[in-house]
């Protein structure tokens, strides 16, 4: 009986499918799609992997069937460059050098977030974040009510974020701030509080910290009056979850 031969397309395409559907539950069991995309997209990214897993039955059924012209393999070097890249690159939390990417000026990203926040409660009666609870949320009410209610001049906030700096800040002032997401990385916005300190805490780009401080009203560049958090205490933070590292809208 003549030995039947491999067809080694199909084998190179079970190769590419298993590894990619692995790829995906792979960053589902390790808590790291959090740092691709929203919480509520999560099973759309879980279902693919099962399809990708089915499929992948399905075309080793193929891996004898006879190739009908000559193949060429040069195509498959573009998908094993990007899946040997995804598997050895780790990825990467919030950082200053993403944060650089994306913010312009920091009252201008917060403005458009609360612009966007007093749209949506005009048009529903109903105001949402997506996860409404918890420590993230008390951060976008709070970033919220500072840019809509100047009373609160010398009330006390606590508040936890990563750190950010760029040249234009003076050695004592630096942004407490979160990656806003609606639906994946890519979309993302940079939100926070200006602060400033009279006293040296010793703190780094892109270390999560935990500051006390009281809210003060200044007038910016344009004039406008703009808020910022005298800070009196900071708390370094060590081990932040992928999870906490972005705020869901």
């Amino acid at each position: 009986m003549k030995k039947a031969k491999l067809n080694y397309k199909n084998i190179l395409w079970f190769i590419v499918m298993f590894l990619l559907g692995t790829y995906f539950l792979m960053l589902i069991l390790n808590d790291k799609l959090h740092l691709f995309i929203h919480p509520k997209m999560f099973k759309y990214v879980f279902i693919a992997s099962v399809i990708l897993y089915i499929l992948c039955i399905f075309q080793a059924t193929l891996f004898t069937e006879k190739s009908k012209r000559r193949e060429s393999y040069f195509g498959f070097l573009f998908f094993f460059i990007i899946l040997f890249f995804a598997y050895i690159v780790k990825p990467q939390g919030v950082s200053n050098s993403f944060i650089n990417s994306r913010l312009i000026d920091i009252h201008s990203s917060n403005k458009e977030f609360v612009l966007q926040q007093s749209s949506e409660e005009h048009n529903s009666h109903e105001h949402s974040h997506g996860e409404k609870e918890g420590e993230s949320h008390e951060f976008l009410e709070t970033l919220n009510k500072t840019y809509t209610d100047v009373t609160l001049q010398g009330e006390t906030l606590k508040l936890r974020g990563i750190v950010y700096r760029d040249n234009s800040m003076k050695k004592d002032e630096f942004i407490l701030g979160r990656m806003l997401v609606s639906c994946c990385a890519a979309d993302s916005q940079f939100i926070g509080f200006l602060c400033e300190s009279n006293k040296d805490f010793n703190i780094k780009e892109d270390q999560w910290v935990e500051i006390i401080g009281e809210v003060d009203y200044y007038k910016d560049e344009l004039g406008n009056l703009s808020p910022r958090v005298i800070v009196n205490n900071i708390k370094k933070l060590s081990n932040v979850n992928a999870e906490n590292q972005y705020i869901y809208n």
